[in-house]
Formats: C-alpha cells, sequence, structure tokens
C-alpha cells in the first residue's frame, strides 16, 4: 500500500491508501475501533504472476518481431557463406547425401 497519513486523531481521522505497483484493486483504510488502536489496509491483492514471466501481448509481438528479424539476418548470411565456399565444388560421398536427406 501506499499511505498518505493527513490526520490519526480518532475524530478527526484522515488517512487515504493506493495500491502499490504489482497490486491492483481498490485500496481501502478501515478507521480504528478506538482511540489508539490500528487502523485497517484493505482492498488491494498482488497482481498474479505467470509461470513463464509477466508477458504481455506487446512483449510476445516484439519478441516475435526480434526472432523474425534474426532468422532473415541468418538466412542471409548462410546466403553468403554458401556462395563463398562453393560447396558444388566439393566431392559427393554418401554421408553427405545421407545428411542433405534428413
Amino acid at each position: 500500500y501506499v499511505i498518505t497519513e493527513g490526520s490519526l486523531v480518532y475524530d478527526d481521522f484522515d488517512v487515504s491508501a493506493a495500491c502499490a505497483a504489482g497490486f491492483q484493486g481498490e485500496a481501502e483504510v478501515g478507521c480504528c475501533q478506538r482511540p489508539g488502536a490500528p487502523y485497517h489496509l484493505y482492498g488491494c491483492a498482488a497482481i498474479p504472476r505467470s509461470p513463464c514471466g509477466n508477458w504481455t501481448v506487446e512483449k510476445v509481438e516484439a519478441f516475435l518481431l526480434g526472432l523474425q528479424s534474426l532468422a532473415e539476418d541468418l538466412t542471409r548470411h548462410f546466403q553468403l557463406v554458401a556462395s563463398l565456399s562453393n560447396v558444388t565444388a566439393l566431392p559427393w560421398i554418401p554421408a553427405a547425401q545421407r545428411a542433405s536427406d534428413r
């Protein structure tokens, strides 16, 4: 809770609260039962977290865009390596054929 205490005097009680970061709901302050007793806070609950982290739609979309960009970069690099290595000039061997058939 984020608490603002204006007055703790029983007849002039003035305390407000808001939910802290990571919590949701409507914070409420319950006045004390008698002078000198503590006041009560309620109404906020922890925001549930996914076991996979706190992923939002925006974060997932950004992650996917990053993966797509990485895949495009890798494709360009592999094409460059293939063109520079002149793989077609290598002698054919059965093991290479089996590997390429997978």
